[in-house]
């Protein structure tokens, strides 16, 4: 019976996902398409209750017991399996596998099992690996992914102690497989980052690998693992000492070790050609041609320009239809190393055509991508794509880009950053009037008479402020469209470090730098005292008032939707008038708060909310249509 429940947990979240964002390939107009989101979040609703009550009832009471029978820990390690596919590491819901190997290993380690302790070290190895790189694409907050990091590494480490070859004799088949593929999945837990020493790392990384490579050779190993496929633990051994350059080496090999990992790369292609074809399926021409290109070049065998024009040729045989994670992987990776590349200063017309061409079909491509399979898997080349963004003429800007794949990877939010745009141009409009002194100091204004000279470029700043105050949520739509249960507290941090990602990225570049305040600051109290981040100084900001105002806008819109919204109902205008005043003067600005009790300010934005939000579906139907 619980096994049968928790199957049906996966199969509810996989809906969900689905219903999250309805395609529209059947859908005539843009009335239907809104009548179908709000079905599709109705029916969300529901699932959910279907799926917390399943996890109240059958998953948690395990996780809150002391010690557990067989039968229960092969329910988990089923459920486990369902939860985050260990090859592609894309998941259904990584933070329950997280939580559950956590727990199996604690029951593990109570029985002293060596077999139950490695396949939950395991369990442990997989899921640290798949939340690290989730929470890499949040720079700067690194504090969050260095935990998953830590903790990932202990256990593989743990894991490989088993090679010492009295221990490596007594155990079962299954458990020497997974200390011997975890000889080489080592080093994905070496992951970069703030505070490590790229020297030592690059040196332990490599004596790892040629370790692991070494057991294939090595009598003792094959005689106790004979059945263990050794072809392809080579196979990924190779191919792992190939990647250290992934992203223009930025783990910083040095030009001895860079010659090496070249050397291990041709040894690899040998290899490959003549092995057996599901290797071949798994590392595609082109991606072999990528990495021989790329450590060319780093190894200086080949010119700059020679390596240019490598990328640009597998550019040419991109497969734009093709969604496996082998394709997917070179379909992002080429461009990106590309753009890595670039002198961003005196960029040729030529590399300005391969930047407009990737950016175009990499919206739609994203758009046409399934939900389910490798979202994960793309998010983390999309977080390194878009923090070395390049704007060239005839391609989208940084702020159309990013408000693009908002509509194609979740169309509610998308929406929500276009009521919160117009809300805001409202209220900033009626402050103008009445407070021009709080404008005063912002966007390089003067005094009052300035203020309603530049009355229009001010709200168009307040405007496009709210376009990009979501930005940060672009790295984390898996977390944002977990609308089948409660969040846990991993997956709260995780969206509570939207704002100073967003801000990051916004710094980087000058048509977007002037946002990044508004983005970093919208979920800071006015106040100064609650909200986050704790870092953020609402007191001192210039652009205080903005996000005031944007702070209010943003609340105003996800207290009245019901769509995209975690699926709750939303709230009349009336009742969130009622909670704004309850935080008069502590989370809203007094001067926004007094705006919306006035009768003229009152009607317009109940309009806003009654026919623009219409609008904005419509909006986004016409968009999602176009790509």
């Amino acid at each position: 019976m619980i096994n049968t429940e928790l199957n049906h947990y996966i199969e509810l979240t996989t809906w969900i996902r689905e219903l999250s964002s309805p395609k529209i390939d059947n859908t005539e107009s843009a009335e239907e398409y809104r009548i179908n989101l709000i079905r599709s979040f109705n029916h969300i609703g529901e699932l959910a209750k279907v799926n917390q009550n399943i996890l109240d009832e059958y998953f948690y009471p395990l996780m809150h017991k002391t010690s557990l029978n067989e039968e229960e820990i092969q329910l988990l390690r089923d459920f486990s399996e369902h939860l985050l596919d260990a090859t592609s590491m894309e998941n259904i819901d990584l933070p329950m596998h997280f939580m559950q190997s956590q727990k199996l290993l604690e029951d593990a380690e109570k029985k002293q099992d060596d077999a139950l302790i490695i396949l939950s070290l395991d369990n442990i190895v997989m899921a640290s690996y798949a939340m690290l790189m989730t929470s890499l694409r949040l720079y700067p907050c690194f504090d969050i992914c260095f935990k998953y990091r830590d903790k990932g590494l202990e256990a593989a480490e743990r894991i490989i102690s088993y090679l010492e070859p009295e221990k490596f004799k007594k155990l079962d088949r299954y458990c020497k497989e997974s200390v011997l593929i975890n000889s080489r999945y080592i080093s994905a837990m070496f992951e970069w980052g703030e505070d490590i020493d790229f020297e030592e790392r690059t040196h332990k990384d490599m004596a790892m690998m040629e370790r692991s490579l070494s057991l294939a050779t090595d009598p003792f190993y094959r005689e106790e693992a004979p059945d263990y496929d050794w072809d392809y633990h080579v196979f990924r051994t190779l191919q792992y000492i190939t990647c250290f350059t992934e992203y223009r080496n930025q783990i910083h090999f040095n030009k001895e070790l860079l010659k090496k990992i070249l050397s291990y790369t041709y040894q690899f292609i040998e290899f490959l050609n003549k092995t057996t074809p599901y290797m071949i399926e798994e590392c595609t021409q082109e991606t072999q041609d990528l990495y021989l290109c790329r450590n060319r070049f780093l190894a200086e065998e080949i010119t700059l320009e020679e390596y240019k024009e490598a990328l640009r040729e597998l550019f040419s045989r991109r497969q734009m239809h093709n969604y496996s994670s082998y394709i997917l992987y070179t379909n992002f990776t080429v461009p990106y190393e590309y753009i890595l590349v670039l002198d961003k200063e005196n960029l040729q017309e030529e590399d300005k055509e391969v930047l407009r061409n990737f950016y175009n079909e990499m919206i739609g491509y994203i758009f046409h991508m399934p939900k389910i399979g490798v979202l994960s898997f793309m998010l983390t080349f999309l977080a390194y794509i878009l923090r070395n963004y390049v704007e060239v003429d005839g391609a989208p800007t940084l702020e159309e880009m990013c408000l693009s794949l908002m509509a194609a990877l979740h169309p509610p939010t998308f929406v929500h950053t276009l009521s919160v745009a117009e809300f805001v141009a409202c209220l900033t409009k009626h402050l103008i009037k009445r407070r021009p002194d709080l404008f005063v100091g912002t966007c390089g204004i003067q005094n009052e008479e300035e203020v309603y000279e530049k009355r229009r470029e001010l709200i168009e700043f307040a405007r496009h402020s709210a376009f990009l105050h979501d930005t940060g949520k672009l790295f984390i739509i898996e977390t944002i469209i977990t609308y089948g249960r409660k969040l846990l507290p991993s997956e709260f941090d995780l969206i509570k470090a939207h704002p100073e990602v967003g801000a990051d990225l916004l710094e980087q570049f000058p048509s977007t730098k002037i946002y990044a305040d508004a983005a970093k600051g919208h979920h800071k109290w006015f106040n100064n005292l609650n909200g986050y981040p704790m870092s953020f100084d609402m007191d001192t900001n210039p652009n205080k008032v903005f996000i005031s105002l944007l702070t209010v806008a943003d609340c105003l819109d996800a207290s009245t939707d019901s769509i995209g919204r975690n699926y709750k109902q939303g709230k009349s205008l009336d009742y969130y008038l009622f909670e704004l005043n309850e935080g008069y003067g502590t989370r809203y600005a007094p001067y926004v708060v007094d705006l919306l009790k006035e009768e003229e300010i009152y009607k317009e934005i109940s309009d806003l909310l009654e026919y623009e939000r219409d609008e904005n579906y419509r909006k986004t139907y016409a968009l999602l249509k176009e790509l």
